[in-house]
């Protein structure tokens, strides 16, 4: 059995990937409580039709006893041996596939790998960085360590993509961290894992972090064209959208009204994918996330305050669960910021100094929140000089930026300050582009910022 096969009978069924994932279920009868639970079932079953793993005999065996079909069904019709070949060429033929097919990796092994990663990248939004950066560099060792084992082309390839995907996200964690020299050597290894995989949205992920890191450290140009280089690799995923968007608020830093016609294109983009599964993951995309990101484009823009808040109140109603538990606590923070900018050039100074208070109260940070409620405070400082209010919010800026996040490690500016993890196994990946902070250094002489490309 094989995606292609999976897929089509399904379809021919009727069935969705959780109708199909019951019907499994059922299929296991008094062994149903040893399989995984009904959403990793269904992941596995996404992850089958997509050839991102391969199905294992027991999976087969509950695949044609939910199809009700005789399990000697061959999947692909495998034509004889021409009545030339010799008997021994055939068997040796066997026994190159035999060792070919060889792995150290029991079944199961790569679904539980994918799982630990996905559990990661859906506890993004809300878990404590410093813990999900130490696990995920755990992780990442020990997927890494398994590629020096004995595997099958195929979980060779399955161990580079969500060695990938890892790596992306300790490239976003370590960034929150204030440590940009691990974070940048992060991004690094996973554009590398990825060109190794042919994964063309690991590869434009790792572009995205580097356009989010330029747009931190205000090289406003810088992030556009990271974001543009990076939706020649995309496609039509997630990542293309998250790129538009992130060239739309690099625009609207500049003033520069092609921001609009950034998020338009990433709208367009976004009504053609499916709703994620779980929109908490880290590197899905959907609705909230795009409005989230257009309000605060709409509000650096600075062209129609109305339409930035009717996207940050969208945003800051779907951050709060009903129960009152914060699910979205950095896109929370960065809208009660934007608010706070509109409340302040309506000139209402105290609901804008409380939104900004209020966000800072948020433990959960993005690393660019206190950039921009420093930037924020000296306009408020420039704008109304003598406002007490302004001075205490001046004040509690500055004692939030001079305090470190809470697990930052020591700030460095190169890979090397990064965890053991990035340094030790950066043999195992291709270089790819110089950091994003050497774009600034090229800008200043004339050249274009460096875009990636692998080394020959």
């Amino acid at each position: 059995m094989n995606g292609s096969w999976l897929r089509s009978h399904r379809r021919a069924q009727g069935w969705d990937m959780p109708q199909l994932a019951r019907r499994l279920a059922a299929a296991a009868g008094e062994d149903r409580g040893t399989l995984p639970d009904h959403e990793t079932l269904t992941g596995y079953i996404r992850r089958w039709e997509a050839r991102r793993a391969g199905i294992s005999e027991r999976y087969e065996l509950l695949l044609a006893k939910a199809f009700a079909l005789d399990r000697a069904e061959p999947d692909v019709s495998v034509p004889a041996p021409p009545p030339a070949a010799a008997a021994d060429d055939v068997v040796d033929m066997a026994e190159l596939t035999r060792q070919a097919e060889r792995s150290d990796l029991g079944h199961g092994t790569l679904e539980a790998l994918h799982e630990v990663k996905e559990r990661l990248c859906r506890d993004y939004p809300s878990g404590s960085a410093e813990e999900l950066a130490r696990r995920g560099a755990r992780h990442l060792r020990h997927f890494l360590s398994l590629l020096d084992g004995r595997v099958s082309l195929a979980q060779h390839g399955e161990l580079l993509v969500t060695s990938g995907w890892l790596a992306a996200l300790l490239g976003c964690l370590h960034y929150d961290l204030g440590n940009p020299g691990a974070a940048e050597a992060a991004r690094v290894m996973a554009g590398s894992l990825g060109e190794q995989a042919g994964h063309s949205e690991i590869v434009a992920w790792s572009y995205e972090l580097a356009a989010w890191f330029a747009l931190v450290e205000g090289r406003h140009s810088d992030a556009v064209r990271w974001a543009q280089a990076g939706a020649d690799r995309a496609g039509q995923t997630g990542a293309a959208v998250q790129l538009a968007l992130q060239a739309a608020r690099g625009y609207a830093q500049m003033g520069d009204n092609r921001a609009i016609r950034a998020l338009r294109a990433g709208r367009r983009i976004l009504e053609k994918l499916p709703q994620p599964a779980y929109p908490e993951h880290h590197f899905a995309v959907d609705r909230a996330k795009y409005d989230f990101y257009a309000g605060t484009t709409w509000t650096w823009l600075g062209t129609d305050d109305v339409t930035a808040a009717e996207h940050l109140r969208l945003t800051a109603a779907n951050c709060v669960l009903p129960s009152g538990r914060v699910r979205w606590p950095m896109r929370l923070a960065i809208s009660k910021l934007d608010l706070a900018m509109l409340a302040s050039r309506r000139g209402d100074l105290d609901e804008a100094v409380a939104l900004g208070r209020a966000a800072l109260e948020i433990r959960r940070r993005s690393a660019l929140l206190l950039p921009r409620a420093a930037e924020f405070a000296q306009r408020l400082a420039t704008r109304y000089p003598r406002e007490h209010l302004v001075r205490e919010y001046r004040d509690l800026v500055r004692s939030t930026r001079s305090a470190p996040p809470p697990g930052a490690g020591q700030r460095g500016s190169g890979p090397r300050s990064g965890p053991s993890i990035l340094r030790d196994d950066a043999r195992r990946t291709r270089r790819l582009p110089a950091r994003p902070g050497s774009a600034a250094r090229s800008q200043a002489s004339g050249a274009r910022p460096p875009i990636d490309r692998p080394r020959p």
